[in-house]
């Protein structure tokens, strides 16, 4: 069969271990996680891209080293030899890139070659939360169900999402970036060898970040088949089941998934593609095992000019020219005069190359070899030398950039034979000043860089002998008198910004610290409110791949208070030592508002928010999915769900319950829903039981004899961590506002209070622990308070509305810290805000300056200040400190539909539901 797939596992299982990371023998390697061995060796890599363009600004890992690309694509690092080493190659905009290293025990060098492969450009798919599909180049595709993906935090992904999809053809030049070994653990079975028939990286991506599949959901894909051929010689057919691999990107190890089926796919090369189902994002391959034969190679360099030393390697590649493997060239190396075992595709015939550039001579050789399946064929290679001296700049390094108008030295050595002339070229042409006519050991000649253009110059050494030229490698040379500039900040400085937000610094030319440390150029500080000195912060700082972004973020568990955020980079320079030019800081304000998280809600359900005296955070919603009732923790990486659906049947109405949490953390959760007959309400009770990850009901759910979406049950805690309870039953036909204690093993009954029409409520507990309710009957407003066993008015109605042409707001209490309460409320058309206070003896007005223009008024107490949060077109938060209204604090968008807050640890937390969007947003509010 005429693929490169064959050949591409020979480099995994033989010596040619540096082509893709195989091990050397005929034993297993080691898995990628064992210790790497003391002794290392310096592995030159060289990153080149499908086009064959060297890639520089790359990143290449292994073993917490780390070395980035030059412009000649090459990486030099350290490498544990003897086991089996993980390495890692990556640059923004290309691929992910692995691969398995084993450098024998012994060697102190080695060679690599990787190739990466550019993304595809990304497919947008709307409305992502009703699923969809995207299709990209040469038939690759990706099918979602509704509601399958989730973002990082576990939240349901919505509106448009970027599918990328980077398929690799897996039987020409660009199977150089297959991923990874072309080994994998199969099912059921031990890591062997694989060969492809396509693969693809999926990336479900969303403002940049990553996307994965909800619990449960999974994903079809359709890869393209380009391997038309199964090794046995048969062709691919519709309908074949091949096996589905995923890349474990930390082994370099590919695992068995289950199977595909090939389909009909009009845009695949071979009108083919495997359809399988995934459950998660990764690359994913289609393949086989595969079949070897093995030879043992030994490289003979007959009488060299000088004595070879011990351990010096050959390079050696090879080549399928015939049966079933493709026209490809693969590289490795091997050390001259060892026999070294390697694995070659069978019953196909492989061409094998070697060369050996010594000091004064290279050699070179090659062989033809066709073993069987695991048949091993013996071959050795006797190369033939030629004599030619070898020119090399050593100074200056390649890629040197300076700024200098002075002479600047050139050194250039000689390997191999004395040379009759020696040249050094400019940008291709001989400098009259850099030519000598005679021998010596070294040379050194001047270079004027004084009349050179600001730009990249290439140098090039040239020798003669015997009217022979030989060139050096090419060494560039930049001169840069220009100094760099910023050109882009974000976020904007003034704006606000976050613990959590990440300041880069984009500049028109790489720049770096010079002869000092980032940490010592750069500045990241605050200057807290009312304070002049700024003050430093721990930072993380960061480059790109270029040296052109500069990225900086608050070191982890590191607090911001209020104030200015200062960064400054006056210390940074570029490769030629030109300062940084102005400006070189910027300050951002320290924002007092802080995105928690967003929930999809059911229908027009509410998002509701509880906190404890310890300033954990709860939320409670209706999922959207299903319309249960779900609460959850904010942790370090988000809100995290508490145990399964809370319901047992369909909760009742928007309001349909209330959360609420003690010191310890145990939360409680109120709701309404249908009775188990379905044929009426009831409100049950339940705590949270971690041990269980079970929700226990407190005693027994209370009957509510119809479905009445204004049940609405209020849950507060005493400060023993007791429930009180308050909700809206039904008797004899007539609404009754009923309210209940637990006090340990039974719900104490505090009484009933019966009325007219109760369609909305606030309640919150006096230091007895006791129901203080606010209390909207359509007409009027007013306040009661439970005795323990009955509810008498606070003071006269607080307001009242005479007809249709007006009506009144949800109310919203607090008790302030002598233990009374206040509230606030909307009288439509106007005024938009009323707050009171309770004196002991009468409610009294509390004027609200300046004075708020929209409604939907929350009051609680935040360190013993009253807090007003208002909702409509936009939500705004008012503290009164120190006997004045401080200027109003935009929270906000989208704030018209309900409110809920709480106070957390001296900082104010909001549970915005959208205007009938379908969204909760949950955010924390600072206050200095």
């Amino acid at each position: 069969m005429n693929t490169i797939r064959a050949w591409l596992s020979m480099l995994c299982l033989g010596l040619l271990v540096v082509a893709c990371g195989g091990g050397g023998g005929d034993s297993s390697p080691p898995p990628a996680s064992a210790p790497p061995a003391a002794a290392t060796a310096s592995v030159a890599v060289t990153v080149i891209d499908t086009q064959g363009r060297f890639v520089a600004g790359a990143s290449v890992a292994a073993g917490g080293q780390q070395a980035t690309s030059d412009a000649a694509g090459q990486a030099t690092l350290a490498v544990a030899t003897g086991s089996e080493q993980l390495l890692s190659v990556s640059k923004t905009g290309f691929a992910e890139q692995v691969r398995l290293l084993t450098v024998p025990s012994g060697r102190s060098a080695d060679v690599l070659r990787v190739m990466l492969i550019e993304r595809d450009a990304a497919v947008a798919i709307n409305a992502i939360e009703n699923g969809g599909s995207a299709s990209g180049r040469d038939g690759v595709k990706v099918t979602f169900p509704a509601g399958a993906l989730v973002d990082a935090a576990g939240n349901a992904a919505t509106g448009t999402i970027q599918m990328q999809m980077t398929p690799l053809d897996v039987v020409n030049l660009d199977a150089a970036a297959f991923p990874g070994a072309f080994e994998g653990v199969p099912s059921g079975g031990t890591r062997a060898a694989i060969m492809s028939y396509g693969t693809a990286e999926l990336l479900p991506l969303q403002g940049g970040q990553k996307l994965n599949l909800a619990a449960g959901k999974t994903a079809q894909i359709e890869l393209p088949i380009y391997a038309n051929v199964h090794q046995g010689g048969t062709q691919v057919a519709l309908g074949d089941a091949i096996a589905l691999w995923s890349l474990n990107a930390s082994t370099g190890v590919w695992t068995q998934e289950g199977t595909g089926t090939v389909v009909a796919s009009a845009a695949s090369p071979t009108g083919k593609a495997l359809r399988a189902t995934i459950a998660h994002f990764s690359w994913w391959n289609g393949d086989v095992s595969s079949q070897m034969g093995r030879v043992n190679l030994t490289v003979v360099v007959p009488n060299p000019n000088a004595p070879i030393a011990a351990g010096t390697l050959a390079s050696v590649s090879g080549q399928v020219v015939a049966g079933s493997g493709p026209g490809w060239v693969a590289t490795a190396s091997v050390p001259i005069g060892v026999a070294t075992p390697l694995g070659v595709p069978a019953n196909a015939t492989t061409r094998i190359a070697v060369r050996v550039d010594l000091s004064t001579q290279v050699c070179a050789g090659t062989s033809d070899v066709s073993p069987q399946p695991n048949a091993t064929v013996d071959v050795t290679i006797s190369t033939v030398c030629f004599t030619v001296p070898v020119p090399t700049i050593v100074q200056p390094l390649d890629g040197t950039v300076t700024n200098s108008t002075r002479a600047l030295t050139v050194t250039t050595t000689i390997d191999g034979s004395p040379p009759d002339t020696l040249d050094v070229l400019v940008d291709g042409t001989p400098d009259p000043n850099q030519h000598i006519g005679f021998a010596q050991f070294f040379y050194r000649t001047p270079w004027n860089l004084a009349p050179l253009s600001e730009g990249t110059h290439a140098l090039v050494a040239r020798v003669t002998r015997a009217g022979v030229t030989r060139d050096s490698a090419p060494v560039s040379v930049t001169i840069d008198r220009t100094p760099p500039q910023e050109v882009a900040i974000d976020p904007a400085p003034g704006s606000d910004v976050t613990p959590g937000t990440q300041y880069t610094v984009d500049f028109d030319e790489p720049v770096s610290p010079g002869l000092f440390a980032l940490s010592d150029a750069v500045k990241l500080t605050i200057t807290p409110t009312g304070q002049n000195t700024p003050q430093p912060l721990q930072a993380t700082l960061a480059y790109d791949d270029a040296q052109q972004r500069l990225t900086v973020s608050l070191a982890p568990n590191q607090s911001l208070p209020l104030g200015t955020v200062g960064l400054s980079w006056g210390g940074l320079q570029d490769g030629a030592g030109n300062a940084v030019a102005s400006p070189v800081a910027a300050t951002w304000n320290v924002a007092r508002t802080t995105h928690l998280g967003a929930f999809s809600l059911f229908s027009n359900s509410r998002l509701q928010v509880a906190t404890n005296s310890a300033g954990a955070v709860f939320a409670l919603r209706r999922r959207p999915n299903d319309g249960n009732i779900e609460a959850s923790r904010l942790d370090a990486n988000g809100f995290v769900p508490q145990g399964p659906a809370i319901n047992d049947r369909t909760p009742i109405g928007d309001a349909f319950g209330s959360i609420a949490a003690d010191a310890s953390g145990q939360v409680f959760v109120a709701l309404a829903q249908a009775n188990a007959a379905g044929t009426a309400s009831e409100v049950v009770v339940k705590r949270f039981d971690t041990a269980a990850n079970a929700w226990v009901t407190l005693v027994a759910p209370f009957a509510v004899p119809t479905f009445n979406g204004q049940i609405v049950p209020t849950l507060e805690l005493d400060a023993a961590g007791r429930p009180a309870l308050v909700f809206v039953s039904v008797v004899n036909a007539s609404p009754v506002l009923r309210g209940f204690r637990f006090d340990g093993t039974a719900w104490v009954d505090l009484g009933s209070l019966s009325g007219p029409f109760f369609d909305s409520r606030a309640m919150a507990l006096d230091a007895n622990g006791l129901p203080i309710v606010a209390l909207k009957d359509g007409t009027s407003l007013r306040v009661v308070r439970n005795t323990g066993s009955a509810w008498v008015a606070m003071g006269s109605t607080l307001d009242g509305v005479p007809n249709g042409t007006q009506s009144l707001g949800e109310p919203s209490l607090a008790i302030d810290g002598v233990g009374q309460p206040w509230v606030a409320w909307t009288h439509f058309p106007s005024p938009p805000v009323n707050l009171v206070r309770f004196d002991g003896t009468a409610f009294v007005p509390v004027t609200v300056t300046p004075t708020p223009t929209h409604g939907h008024p929350v009051i609680t107490f935040v360190n013993g200040d009253p807090v007003l949060t208002i909702g409509d077109d936009s939500t705004e938060v008012r503290r009164l400190h120190n006997g004045a209204w401080e200027v109003p604090l935009p929270a906000a968008v989208d704030g018209r539909g309900p409110i809920a807050v709480q106070p957390s640890n001296g900082a104010l937390i909001l549970a915005v539901t959208g205007n009938g969007n379908g969204v909760g947003t949950l955010l924390k509010v600072a206050f200095p």
